[in-house]
């Protein structure tokens, strides 16, 4: 009853292409450096070139691609045989045993109550904001299912996200050019996938009617309490990984990348010198890596900051 439909073009056709080939034309977009902070076991990025893209559900921010759903239905009364099937919803999927509904108990009070209220006013009131919750539930729970983020930021030494997300500045950070093809896959130029876009941030959560659900309000909208991580996101499908690992946390899902788009590789103060030497090694036996520079985070000595000194690789 509640399927969730995700509006994602798969196919491409002449005609999305032969447009979306103008509007880029005639909209050229200012392309910018964006950074990657990941820990110390990660090299397996430059290794293999791929980067994995996470399920909403993995990422530290609860509120992920999850706006307040307010309204689900147009408005207007709900008539008797509409509530005939909201009561075989109610025993079919929230009152039988078989069934397990973690966190759906709510939305059930509220069918159960909606259906047994003789007052119209209060009974379309209560299936309203049943309908609500439990949409908003499935929905999150696809969004999960099919959807992979990769977040990156505009800066590369923000002392917060070293220690958040650099293992506490023993990791590094990848400076990746957006002027790729990869970063830009759109099959259409409506398509809400598969292209970098810059997050939003805002005091109040977005609350809004199923209908007028915007991408911005689903996909980019996260509290100002994110500000300082200056967040671009890049969203794909799940499905079209090139590949699929287990691991302790859920499933980790890997897209390939061009590793040619990498431009720097920033080393945390706290690096150790034989992950230093590790990075080396990679970069010198890869040819398509032979244009990236290096930079050594030191601390400064008079600020709260990090100093980004580039090095040579014989340096390292």
């Amino acid at each position: 009853m509640f399927t969730l439909q995700l509006r994602i073009a798969l196919q491409p056709t002449q005609a999305n292409h032969r447009f979306y080939d103008d509007w880029i034309i005639r909209n050229k977009v200012n392309w910018v450096r964006l950074y990657k902070y990941v820990t110390a076991d990660r090299i397996d990025i430059l290794k293999k070139g791929c980067i994995r893209f996470s399920s909403p559900k993995a990422l530290n921010d609860p509120f992920e691609l999850c706006p307040h759903i307010a309204q689900v239905s147009g408005g207007g009364s709900i008539d008797g045989a509409q509530v005939q099937k909201y009561n075989n919803v109610l025993r079919e999927h929230f009152l039988s045993p078989r069934r397990e509904n973690s966190g759906l108990e709510f939305p059930a009070s509220l069918l159960r109550s909606a259906i047994e209220s003789p007052d119209i006013a209060e009974r379309d009131f209560m299936l309203e904001r049943f309908l609500a919750t439990v949409v908003q539930h499935k929905f999150q729970d696809g969004l999960n299912q099919t959807i992979g983020i990769l977040c990156l930021s505009e800066r590369p030494d923000s002392l917060l996200m070293w220690s958040h997300y650099a293992d506490a500045h023993q990791g590094f950070v990848i400076e990746f050019d957006s002027d790729t093809p990869f970063f830009d896959q759109r099959i259409t130029i409506s398509d809400e996938l598969r292209h970098l876009r810059k997050v939003v941030y805002e005091k109040k959560r977005p609350s809004l009617g199923l209908m007028n659900l915007t991408s911005t309000a689903l996909f980019l909208t996260k509290s100002e309490e994110w500000s300082y991580e200056l967040e671009w996101r890049m969203l794909m499908p799940l499905d079209q990984a090139c590949e699929i690992r287990s691991s302790t946390q859920g499933m980790v899902h890997l897209f390939e990348f061009p590793k040619n788009s990498i431009k720097r590789l920033i080393f945390g103060c706290r690096m150790t010198e034989q992950k230093k030497q590790e990075i080396k090694e990679i970069l010198f036996s890869e040819s398509a890596y032979t244009h990236v520079t290096v930079t050594q985070s030191v601390l400064d000595e008079e600020h709260y900051s990090l100093n980004l000194l580039e090095i040579p690789l014989s340096g390292l």
